[in-house]
């Protein structure tokens, strides 16, 4: 009997940063002085995945940048953020190399966004399961149970994997995920740089939108957002995802994932190339390649 089929979406610019700042201590670097360390972190998220989910499909977006429509409606969109580091800048082909001699399609669109790929994918690849790793809130719009999305917080030993489902987000935010969008264009987004509503934070806001259903009711009648409609519609075009700024011209058939379709010695020589001695261990012991 063959498996269901599943699909496991990865947010790579999110793993790769998480990586980087969690092993910037350790200043992992290659024998030639190479910085290693978010290379390390994202392949143990890839055999991370490979292990716990199994996925029949499987794929990697990147960030090209930042997004431009995002940016031409907003210039002050994700102003609040310091220069992606030198050292992660440059280990980004490094990962590429893994992913391709690993057997895993990646891609990335310029001007686009990892997050409006992933909700491009989700959107138009039909209803096979799908489950997006990444430890980015905004992903957790996307969330359905049909068809069945859910989203899975980056892989640890340390602690119990956190998957948000409807049930989670329902409990955790006061509303369905779809009704996210609205929540956070009253409330606003401080990750993203993008300002609310003076005075109403998240839990004012879901009161709001539990209280008349959606946005534009509450619009209409609720007086805390009277003048600020102009700002609300703009955060909800900023932040709502449905996959409209990406052109995404790879398909779900070109993501099919197969763990034992790969050169052995290619992966070997890249991992003794860039000093990682510990995960080629790994990879052998834990039977996954």
């Amino acid at each position: 009997m063959s498996k269901e089929k599943l699909l496991a979406i990865v947010d790579g610019n999110n793993i790769a940063m998480r990586a980087h700042f969690a092993f910037k201590k350790h200043n992992f670097t290659s024998n030639d002085g190479v910085p290693t360390g978010a290379l390390f972190g994202t392949i143990i998220q890839h055999i991370n995945i490979v292990k716990h989910i199994d996925p029949t499909h499987l794929v990697w977006f990147f960030d090209a940048g930042k997004s431009r429509e995002r940016t031409a409606e907003l210039e002050s969109y994700k102003g609040n953020r310091e220069n992606q580091p030198s050292e992660v800048y440059h280990q980004f082909d490094l990962i590429d190399k893994f992913l391709s001699i690993a057997g895993v399609r990646h891609y990335r669109e310029h001007g686009v966004e990892a997050d409006d790929l992933i909700a491009k994918a989700v959107k138009s690849w039909g209803d096979i399961a799908k489950v997006i790793i990444t430890g980015d809130h905004d992903m957790r719009q996307l969330v359905s149970d049909s068809p069945k999305v859910s989203v899975l917080q980056p892989i640890s030993a340390k602690v119990d994997p956190v998957i948000w489902n409807t049930a989670k987000v329902v409990s955790e935010y006061g509303v369905p995920p779809e009704k996210l969008p609205e929540v956070w264009s009253i409330c606003g987004d401080s990750s993203d740089n993008i300002k609310g509503v003076p005075r109403i934070g998240p839990k004012g806001a879901s009161k709001i939108i539990q209280k008349y259903g959606d946005i534009s009711n509450a619009l209409i009648q609720e007086e805390k957002l009277r003048g600020h409609a102009d700002l609300i519609e703009k955060n909800f075009r900023l932040i709502y995802l449905d996959g409209s700024f990406a052109s995404l011209p790879i398909s779900l058939n070109d993501c099919v994932f197969n763990k034992d379709m790969y050169d052995k010695k290619f992966m070997y020589d890249f991992l003794d190339k860039y000093s990682i001695n510990s995960i080629k261990t790994k990879v052998h012991t834990v039977g996954i390649y």
